[in-house]
């Protein structure tokens, strides 16, 4: 077992002691606890929204700089000028 895992284990045993602790003698601060936990699974449901509607939004952009950069060398359209009338 790496050093990491070592103190991972040992750090996973002690949260989980105190979880069990909280539950058993503190069930109101267990539920705030839950809440907060919640809360920041719901953050981060929101922060990967946020992450995908930019991600969407950077290819619209790269798209549209692409298409100006495509039509930059096209003359300016002219009209025809009007014909005499006779």
């Amino acid at each position: 077992m790496t050093n990491f895992d070592s103190k991972f284990l040992e750090l996973q045993t002690k949260v989980a002691a105190v979880i069990n602790m909280l539950v058993t003698e503190y069930p109101d601060a267990a539920a705030k606890a839950k809440a907060i936990i919640n809360d920041y699974a719901t953050y981060q449901a929101e922060q990967e929204t946020i992450q995908a509607d930019t991600a969407r939004a950077n290819a619209i952009a790269a798209f549209i700089t692409g298409a100006g950069q495509m039509l930059a060398d096209i003359p300016d359209y002219t009209a025809p000028a009007p014909e005499a009338e006779s």
